[in-house]
């Protein structure tokens, strides 16, 4: 099995356990997340800020993903657990993924972007780095006029 083929089922467990989630307040300790996680964006021209941030390992993919409370919008990176330097964010090649869900029937995939990691550091389980990309919907159909455009994103989180 690939990994092309766990990233969407991934990506749409990640979506499903976010919507589910009932919403609490910010007093909670959650201990899949580190009080210093952040992620912030520009998307489709609006500053954003998910107020939720989950970043996890499993089985050498590395994936960060930050929503909004009451589950949408969602955005979900898709990478190398031991990535590095500068690569294109393309749903199509598959190897580095930017997702984009505005509602559950809406998930777009990323297309012409890229992602810059500063830190990646396997000791502390800390990663920082910046990304932006075009959005398309179907996944992988660049001719869509449906889209949404990710720009000026940071992020800098903790994986378990």
């Amino acid at each position: 099995m690939n990994i092309r083929s766990i990233q969407l089922p991934l990506v749409l467990a990640v979506l499903f356990l976010l919507s589910c989630q009932k919403e609490r307040s910010l007093e909670i300790s959650d201990p899949y997340s580190s009080a210093t996680d952040t992620m912030r964006l520009t998307l489709n021209g609006v500053d954003w800020a998910p107020p939720i941030i989950k970043a996890s390992a499993i089985g050498g993919q590395l994936t960060i993903t930050g929503a909004e409370s009451k589950g949408y919008p969602v955005i979900s990176l898709v990478l190398p657990q031991d990535i590095a330097d500068v690569h294109p964010l393309d749903v199509v090649a598959g190897t580095y993924v930017g997702y984009y869900a505005s509602a559950p029937s809406d998930v777009f995939g990323s297309y012409d972007g890229s992602i810059q990691i500063f830190e990646n550091d396997s000791t502390t389980h800390r990663v920082r780095g910046s990304f932006q990309y075009r959005a398309v919907l179907p996944l992988g159909n660049t001719t869509s006029t449906q889209t949404g455009l990710i720009t000026a994103g940071y992020f800098s989180v903790e994986y378990f």
